[in-house]
């Protein structure tokens, strides 16, 4: 072998040795810990009055943190189904939920796709005058990584007007 191919094989047996040390440490990094998928379902629907564009809405989301360290919400994305009779989307405020705990995130939406509130009520059913719904979107989390868990839930949720406070 030439002195120059001797440097070059040097050379990438020290490349292969670095690259091997950096893997191994890069394997030996603590992972980030794993986040539990918050449950989330719809506890209340407020019909909050008519507006030019459609009917406005207050969606009370329930968020259920199974995780023992807080859950910081950037913001939750969803589209809530309601009764087959249309669709409300929006997107919550950032909000932090403590660890094993639940709480409440209250966001205001408006549809143009739900003509009317006579038309729900008349949907309502049960003993709890209920609206069944299929609610579906994504928690964006407040971190780097693993920023985007989906959820879907469905059920029924009570629906109230603004009058009934």
């Amino acid at each position: 072998m030439s002195g120059s191919s001797i440097e070059r094989a040097g050379r990438r047996a020290a490349l292969r040795a670095a690259g091997a040390l950096a893997l191994t440490l890069l394997g030996c990094a603590p992972a980030p810990a794993a986040t539990a998928a918050p449950r989330i379902r719809v506890i209340n629907l407020r019909h909050l009055g008519a507006t030019g564009k459609g009917q406005r809405f207050q969606v009370d989301l329930y968020v259920d943190n199974l995780d023992t360290e807080p859950l910081a919400i950037k913001e939750i994305r969803f589209t809530l189904r309601v009764a087959g009779e249309g669709q409300l989307s929006g997107t919550s405020q950032p909000v932090t939920v403590p660890a094993l705990s639940q709480q409440t995130v209250q966001i205001q939406v408006e549809s143009d796709t739900i003509s009317s509130l006579s038309r729900l009520q008349g949907v309502l059913q049960g003993p709890a005058n209920a609206l069944p719904y299929e609610i579906f979107g994504n928690v964006i989390l407040d971190r780097r990584f693993e920023n985007r868990v989906p959820f879907t839930a469905s059920g029924e949720v009570p629906l109230s007007t603004s009058a009934e406070r």
